[in-house]
This record gives structure tokens, sequence and C-alpha cells, in this order.
């Protein structure tokens, strides 16, 4: 039997639903108030038995798109199983714990620069040391600050989607792309 025809999950799976559909109308959930009118997000779930290869790719999926977004003149209007999602809080969660799983604790005090010398040259070159507060002193952050968020940068650091930068993406492999699938600009540098 697939996974997603089980009635154990199906149930389960009707009462995700009902949750997810109580949190986006009311605002509030049993974890504590949401946004719905501001915050978009889907849910998938699929199976890695070779046995449900029916289901492929999904046997479940929600989406729900903010209030304010449906009138959108730029990028999605509806969120759906195509739709593109920047990576952002979430993954780096899954991530971070991967990463302590498969490597342990032993990385964390090193210095990014260990792993990425171009950021040490980066930081030489703009002088970061005597201008600490325009640049990013890269030696002196190590793998558990970026991961735990306190490496003194600001939230919105290098905050330009990389859709609106002139790189040749295309070139890359990469589906080209139009004005609908870019992220609005935002201005260079914003407070964090």
């Amino acid at each position: 039997m697939s996974l997603g025809s089980s009635s154990a999950v199906q149930e389960a799976l009707k009462n995700l639903t009902g949750t997810l559909d109580e949190n986006v109308t009311n605002g509030n959930g049993f974890h504590g108030p949401t946004t719905p009118s501001t915050t978009s997000f889907s849910i998938a779930l699929f199976s890695t038995s070779p046995g449900n290869s029916s289901e492929l790719p999904f046997f479940y999926q929600y989406h729900h798109t903010a209030s304010t977004l449906q009138n959108s003149t730029n990028g999605v209007q509806k969120f759906n199983a195509n739709s593109v999602y920047r990576i952002g809080t979430l993954t780096q969660v899954f991530t971070v714990w991967a990463f302590l799983i498969e490597a342990g604790d032993s990385y964390w005090y090193n210095s990014v620069t260990r792993y990425v010398p171009e950021l040490a040259q980066a930081a030489r070159a703009l002088n970061a040391q005597q201008n600490p507060i325009e640049y990013e002193d890269w030696d002196d952050v190590t793998v558990g600050d970026l991961a735990s968020h306190m490496a003194g940068m600001g939230r919105d650091y290098g905050v330009t989607d990389l859709s609106n930068r002139n790189f040749p993406f295309a070139s890359y492999g990469f589906p080209p792309l139009n004005s609908t699938n870019k992220v609005p600009s935002v201005p260079e540098r914003l407070c964090s």
C-alpha cells in the first residue's frame, strides 16, 4: 500500500489541513499568533520509498498566499507547487542540524576564512578592521557565529535579490527570468 493511500495518513493529513486552514483564517493557532496577511508558505510531503513512486512527486500539498500579494504587480500572486521561495530561516535550521549531525561541533570555532579565503582577502582590501561598521572583518567570524546569527552582520547584508543582478544566469544552465519572476528591487542599504 502506498503511503498516501493509508487511512491513518489520510486522517492525519485531513487534521493538518484543518489546522492550517484555521491558522490562515483566524491568524492564530495552537502555537500562537500568525500573520497570514503578510506570510506566504507551501508545504509538500513526499515519500522516499520506491514502493510509493505512483505518488511522485508529492502525496500532499498545501499552499497559502498572503492576501497582500494577491494584487501585487511584481512577482507571483498565487503560490503553488511551482513557486520558488528564497531560501531562508527554516532552511538554515535544517542545514545547521545536518552539519552538527554529520560533522559535530569541531568546526564550530573555526574562522569562515579558513574555508572561504576570498572573504579574508575582501576584508583586507576593504580595510574592515579600521571600519567595522561598514565592512565585516571575516577573520573574526566563525562557522558557529554564522549558524547562530551572531556574526554581527546586519540582517539585510547583501540584500538585493540575485535575480536583479546583471549576471548571465542562463549561460550557467538556469532558466531565463522575465519581469514576473524577479523579486522587486530594494535599496542596497537598509537598517536592521
